[in-house]
């Protein structure tokens, strides 16, 4: 590649970063977050050891074929556009399957299977954008550094962008998701060519598959390295799958923005590390890695239950330093291990071993960890938000078009009601707004928000209690059956099938009058707007405070049922994994690379390859 630069290719490295960017723009905008929404619409703990399983199962498979396509066939960024087309279209299809308020949800198990297909369209596009970005670079130890952190802080911007937003509980988390993976996957086309390198070429299942570096398993600390390594994964998963609703739970405002804390301490310390590995070398850069992994669930197994939010950030910032120091040292230690000739699958033995393999195990323990520390009553209150979610579909009827002056006096009964205490007008309505822009971008409607205070929620809870007591009664004397270490498994079984009858008799009921009561309440408060609206509003009104009413009691039995679970033990389990791990790598791994010195590049490139943390 020529080193003259012309405005052209001046304009490269611009270029490559927006690339970049959106990359990781797109997965932040969903992955972490994605539980505040599922747990909504029927997702239990089994099920997001699914949700969180298909892309490591993804990330075994897809990368092979179409990185093979992209090295032998089509150009980098014409696969890279398919890709990301494909991804998107998936995502937003997947959208349309998650209720959203208007229609009945697909199953978890739909729903997981349609993410499997996002992430074979996905995971693919990470190495395709390292490649793509560095066969378009003139200086690649100086390039790649700058246009590499531009993803770590796309992730960062979606984070605070779905915090901003309110979408850590809403479905358009995954539309913001899937429309930027069709932004992407358009400007895609736009990109530097970049021909396929090995066009022509034979190549052998035994190159394919990568199984020439696994002659390095034979060398003992490589082997320690690469189990330690394995199995570190395996806590780790707990972290994506189930951390999110910690912090929910403990307290933390602001939820998806305060994630990506992680991230930015993650770029700090990488900015570090050159300075730590000349200090630390390899082994104890790694021990520190793990220690942090300890440290961070052992800080979330007391800052969760006990709502300590300095410890649940503490946790969240400490991802600078269980990512970079375990992971990228990996990488770094394993490029350094393996012979020239066989780096490259080298580092895909690493993948397949740790963000394959291991993130798919993990994801699966920490679903049955979660399920086993998931209390029996928090399931009759999964079938309850189940059902409320039904009631609210049948509340919401077509809507006619309004002419502007329906639509005129429909805003001016919602900016009526907010004197009211029941909904507050949106601020910023008035004029441009970058919020309601994007909103429209992402096709979201913009409508007054209606939120219901605490006093109406209370009236609402008061009036619902006694009308339910009998259940509640039932359900809490089959309850203190099956906790009564007493009993023997018989009586158990019988008293699990007594809740699961009185339960679900319980919701249909208590869903019923739940409905009559809001829209009681809802035509109470309409009733009172002076000049009274049309009729066609007024009935629009109604059902809107009504679907509000509704909505706040939903969220106040999903958030009981997530603060019911035990968090202590759900976090003990990953911070013992991890110390173990923790002691098996301190006795038995000894580094026999030269790694005294480190450049800047061999963090970013190392960074680059481990996509997935």
């Amino acid at each position: 590649m020529t080193t003259s630069t012309t405005p052209k290719q001046s304009m490269i490295g611009p270029r490559l970063s927006i690339m970049m960017f959106l990359q990781f723009f797109i997965w932040g905008s969903w992955y972490v977050a994605a539980p505040g929404y599922l747990v909504s619409i029927g997702f239990g703990a089994a099920d997001f050891g699914w949700t969180y399983s298909v892309g490591p199962i993804a990330g075994m498979i897809s990368p092979f074929l179409v990185g093979m396509i992209a090295d032998r066939f089509f150009a980098t960024e014409r696969v890279l556009g398919l890709m990301h087309l494909l991804a998107g279209g998936i995502m937003l299809y997947a959208t349309t399957l998650m209720g959203g308020g208007e229609t009945v949800a697909a199953t978890p198990f739909v729903i997981n299977f349609v993410f499997f297909a996002h992430m074979l369209c996905f995971f693919p596009t990470l190495s395709l954008t390292n490649t793509l970005a560095m066969h378009n670079m003139t200086d690649s130890e100086k390039q790649f550094p700058m246009i590499r952190v531009f993803g770590t802080i796309g992730w960062i911007v979606a984070g605070f962008m779905v915090g901003t937003f309110d979408w850590g509980t809403s479905i358009n988390m995954f539309k913001l998701a899937g429309w930027s993976a069709i932004l992407l996957g358009l400007y895609s086309f736009s990109l530097p060519h970049t021909p396929p390198p090995s066009k022509g070429k034979k190549i052998s299942a035994r190159e394919l598959l990568g199984l020439d570096a696994f002659v390095l398993l034979k060398k003992r600390s490589f082997f320690i390295f690469m189990v330690c390594s394995f199995l570190v994964c395996i806590p780790l998963a707990f972290y994506y799958q189930i951390a999110y609703r910690a912090v929910l739970v403990s307290g933390v405002t602001n939820a998806p923005a305060k994630m990506a804390f992680g991230q930015v301490s993650e770029i700090l310390f990488m900015l570090l590390m050159p300075f730590f590995f000349k200090r630390l070398g390899v082994k104890w850069m790694l021990f520190v890695g793990i220690l942090a992994w300890v440290i961070r669930y052992a800080l979330f197994a007391i800052g969760t239950p006990h709502e300590v939010l300095w410890m649940m950030m503490a946790g969240i910032l400490l991802h600078g330093i269980c990512y970079d120091f375990f992971f990228v040292t990996g990488q770094i230690y394993t490029d350094k291990s393996a012979p020239e000739e066989i780096r490259g699958q080298a580092q895909g033995m690493l993948v397949l071993f740790t963000l394959g393999i291991g993130m798919f195990i993990g994801a699966q323990v920490a679903g049955r960890v979660e399920g086993a520390f998931t209390p029996e009553a928090t399931l009759w209150s999964k079938y309850e938000s189940q059902e409320i979610a039904g009631v609210m579909n049948d509340i919401k009827k077509t809507q006619s078009e309004l002419n502007e002056a329906d639509k005129k006096s429909l805003e001016g009964g919602l900016v009526a009601l907010g004197g009211q205490g029941i909904l507050p007008p949106e601020k910023g309505s008035g004029g441009f707004s970058v919020v309601g822009t994007l909103k429209k971008l992402f096709g979201v409607k913009n409508e007054t928000p209606i939120h219901i205070n605490s006093e109406n929620k209370k009236n609402l809870t008061t009036q619902l209690k006694p009308l339910t007591k009998d259940i509640q009664s039932e359900i809490e004397k089959q309850l203190a059956i099956i906790d009564d270490k007493e009993k023997t498994s018989k009586e158990k079984k019988a008293a699990r099938k007594e809740l699961k009858e009185a339960g679900e008799e319980g919701v249909k009921k208590n869903a019923g009058i739940l409905k009559d009561i809001s829209t009681s309440l809802a035509e109470n408060h309409v009733a009172q707007l002076k000049p009274a609206p049309p009729e066609t509003v007024k009935s629009l009104l109604v059902q809107k405070v009504s679907n509000a009413y509704i909505a706040a009691y939903k969220g106040d039995v999903e958030f009981k049922g997530m603060k019911q679970m035990d968090w202590k033990s759900i976090w003990a389990y990953p911070a013992a994994g991890a110390a173990v791990i923790l002691l098996i790598f301190l006795l038995l791994f000894k580094d026999d690379t030269k790694t005294e010195v480190v450049t800047d590049n061999e963090v970013a490139t190392a960074a680059a390859a481990e996509e997935m943390v």
